[in-house]
């Protein structure tokens, strides 16, 4: 009987112990090993995918630049006269700061600065406002290179009173040279400084005005800009060197300051300086070829003197303030007067005027009622046969409900001599009462009746709203009796109105 050997025996199975953890350990290498090779061939697959993938980007990003290219050479591009003819039509003289606009069309892109820069034309405008400077003269050098040498639009504000010639804010230079390119300028003294030198003796020396004693060749327009500021003459003249000045608002400057045969192109003047008889003559016979005429004239004998007052070219006129120039006037004296405007108060002047009979050239009338239009200021339209554009301005709405109430109960035999030639009425800064707008309606009514109809009316406002509103069915009523309707959007308002008993009473 054999024996068993118990150390061997353990012995074996250890062994066999270790022999499966071995043939474990060598399965699990070859399970590591198949999942790298997995990897591996996962990894390769990966990356030829990303060739193939960068291939064909590649491919479509050349095929996009040829065609890109191909694009851009078979694409139109505006030639730069056109662009320019573009930049022109939406450059608007007339905003607050237009070079701020060329400015911005210069910022836009290479061509387009190029284009804007180079274009003289968009730099023509200059507004300066000495209350608010920044980096004035790298700004005015800026423009006065650009423009070229084309004439210039220049707007001067709020200009101290007191000019410091030894220490200007302004290089001198640059201005002589504003004053030399300048075709149309508009010039306004800092009013809130000015009282304080102008109160006792105007200082025409110390101002900034001797600059318009140095040339100005290619000046047409001078506007003084409204102010209570006023400043005699005193022997002093500005614009001698203007030749072709066309048009001048002096505001409250005195007149004086012009001289006529410095001025032999002048065709238009406004000026807000009380003038008498003298004053009126010296213009009349300083400017024989005068044509419009604004000036505020206050003596009650003007009429009463001896010299007579002839404007033989004059077709416009505006009283302003002052009414007296119509008793300084007779028809005679102004025979191609077509146009005049006259404050409510001048009933009694206009009157005067036409004491001689209907006055037949004048087809443009104006009245700033301010805020009474009198009956027999209405009344004495039919001395004006050939009228034919009628504009009444700041009418209160109770007077505007008289002056209409009036016109609309007129006989026939009587409204249709008032105004027989009426084409256009404006009513400018009247107000409107709800009775108002009715009474309207109903004269546009009656003109239609007697076949007088109006070609076109205009309700405008620049400065308030109208009271009452107007009911939509009389937009719709009035539009049946006038050719062309045009209502100031902004200020009068459509509102519907379903009662429309005032409509019954009006028609």
């Amino acid at each position: 009987m054999a024996t068993v050997d118990p150390q061997r025996t353990a012995e074996d199975a250890l062994v066999a112990l270790y022999e499966s953890r071995l043939a474990e350990a060598r399965e699990t290498q070859s399970a590591a090993r198949r999942t790298v090779h997995d990897a591996n061939v996962q990894l390769a697959a990966a990356q030829q995918a990303t060739l193939s993938a960068q291939a064909a980007l590649d491919a479509l990003r050349s095929t996009l630049l040829v065609a890109r290219a191909g694009r851009q050479s078979s694409r139109p591009t505006l030639p730069g006269d056109v662009l320019l003819e573009i930049f022109s039509l939406c450059y608007d003289p007339a905003s607050t700061r237009p070079a701020r606009n060329a400015l911005a069309l210069a910022s836009v892109c290479k061509s387009w600065r190029q284009t804007a820069v180079n274009a003289a034309r968009l730099w023509t405008t200059i507004k300066l406002d000495f209350a608010n400077l920044t980096h004035a003269y790298r700004f005015l050098k800026m423009i006065l290179e650009r423009s070229g040498s084309l004439p210039l639009d220049v707007e001067l504000r709020e200009v101290p009173a007191v000019w410091y010639f030894d220490d200007p804010i302004l290089e001198e230079a640059h201005i002589l040279e504003l004053c030399r390119r300048s075709r149309r300028m508009t010039f306004a003294l800092d009013s809130s400084q000015t009282y304080q030198v102008f109160d006792n003796a105007p200082r025409f020396h110390s101002s900034f005005l001797p600059y318009f004693q140095s040339p100005m060749p290619h000046l047409e327009e001078f506007t003084f800009a409204p102010t209570t500021i006023g400043m005699a003459g005193n022997g002093v003249h500005i614009f001698t060197l203007a030749p072709k000045l066309r048009i001048v608002d002096m505001g409250t400057l005195d007149v004086d300051l012009l001289v006529p045969s410095k001025l032999p192109a002048l065709e238009s003047l406004k000026s807000r300086e009380t003038a008498g008889h003298r004053e009126l003559l010296a213009i009349s016979t300083g400017w024989p070829q005068l044509k419009r005429l604004a000036v505020v004239v206050r003596e009650q004998n003007i009429a009463m003197a001896p010299t007579e007052i002839v404007f033989e070219h004059l077709e416009e006129l505006d009283a302003l303030d002052g009414p007296d120039v119509l008793s300084a006037l007779r028809p005679a004296r102004v025979p191609k007067l077509h146009a005049l405007t006259l404050p409510g108060s001048a009933r009694q002047h206009f009157e005067t005027f036409l004491s001689g009979g209907p006055f037949a050239p004048l087809t443009r009338l104006h009245v700033r009622a301010e805020p009474e239009l009198p009956n027999a200021f209405v009344a004495s339209f039919s001395l004006v046969p050939n009228l034919a554009h009628l504009t009444i301005s700041a009418l209160s709405d109770l007077e505007l409900d008289k002056t209409f109430l009036l016109w609309a109960a007129f006989p026939q035999n009587v409204g249709e001599r008032l105004l027989p030639s009426l084409r256009r009425l404006e009513l400018v800064e009247c107000n409107f009462s709800v009775s108002g707008t009715q009474m309207l309606a109903g004269f546009l009514q009656k003109r239609v009746d007697w076949g007088q109809r109006l070609h076109e009316l205009a309700v405008v406002q620049t400065s308030k709203t109208i009271t009452h509103p107007f009911p939509l069915w009389l937009r719709s009523r009035i539009e049946e009796l006038v050719d062309g309707v045009t209502l100031d959007t902004d200020a009068v308002q459509m509102v519907e109105e379903p009662d429309n008993q005032y409509a019954v009473a009006c028609f």
